[in-house]
C-alpha cells in the first residue's frame, strides 16, 4: 500500500513537473526526543519533498509506519492502530519560501531558506516554520537540509505514554509512572532535489 501510495505521488509530479519542479524521493528525515528513561530516535528515508523555484512552494509527504525506531519495541507501539496510522497514514508538510527572492537556483550556492507552513500529523494542523540551507550544485542538483523542533500537542503525548505503558513493562521491567515522554521534538531533514 505505502509503494502504491508513493508512485501515486511521483506519477502526479512528474505528470505536473516542469523546469520549476524540483523533486526528492529519497529524502531523509530523523526524528530525536528524550525522557527521564530512554532517548527515542527514529528514521524515515520514504520521504518526497518537492520545491517550485518559481513559485517558492515547498512540501514534504512522509509515511508515519515508515518510521525505524531504534528501540525495537517502539516500531510495534508506533504501527499499531491505537496511533491512528491506518486512518491517518502520513506526515504532510506545506509551506512557502518567504524569502523566493534571495536564492538562485540556476546560480551554484548555498543560501539560507526561510519557509511558512503547516505540518499535518493525525489529522491535527499546527503552523511550523522552517530555516534550512538549500546548496544549488554545478550539476543543477539542490541539496537541502534543515534541523528544526516542534512540540506535539499534550493529548498526543498522553496517548503515546498509556500506549507505551501497555506495552513495554512487561519486557523491560520499568516503573511505569515515569515514563514520560517529550512534548519537545527535534526534526532533521536531509534531501537531494533532481
Amino acid at each position: 500500500m505505502s509503494r502504491i501510495i508513493i508512485i501515486f505521488i511521483l506519477s502526479f509530479t512528474f505528470l505536473c513537473a516542469n523546469a520549476q519542479k524540483h523533486v526528492c524521493r529519497t529524502a531523509h528525515i530523523n526524528v530525536y526526543s528524550s525522557n527521564s528513561i530512554h532517548d527515542i530516535e527514529a528514521d524515515n528515508y520514504q520521504v518526497v519533498c518537492m520545491v517550485n523555484s518559481r513559485t517558492g512552494t515547498f512540501n514534504i509527504i512522509a509515511l508515519l509506519k515508515s518510521f525505524e525506531f531504534k528501540l525495537g519495541a517502539l516500531n510495534r507501539v508506533f504501527t499499531t492502530r491505537n496511533l491512528d496510522v491506518t486512518r491517518y497514514p502520513k506526515i504532510t508538510y506545506t509551506g512557502q519560501i518567504t524569502n523566493l527572492d534571495e536564492i538562485s537556483f540556476s546560480e551554484p550556492g548555498t543560501y539560507e531558506a526561510k519557509v511558512e507552513g503547516n505540518l499535518y500529523i493525525w489529522d491535527e494542523k499546527r503552523v511550523t516554520p522552517i530555516v534550512g540551507k538549500l546548496t544549488v550544485n554545478e550539476d543543477g542538483t539542490i541539496d537541502g537540509y534543515s534541523n528544526f523542533a516542534i512540540r506535539i500537542e499534550e493529548k498526543n503525548v498522553h496517548k503515546f505514554d498509556d500506549l507505551m505503558r501497555q506495552r513495554l513493562p512487561n519486557s523491560l521491567g520499568i516503573d511505569i509512572n515515569t515514563l514520560g515522554i517529550s512534548r519537545d521534538i527535534n526534526i532533521e531533514a536531509e534531501m537531494t532535489f533532481k
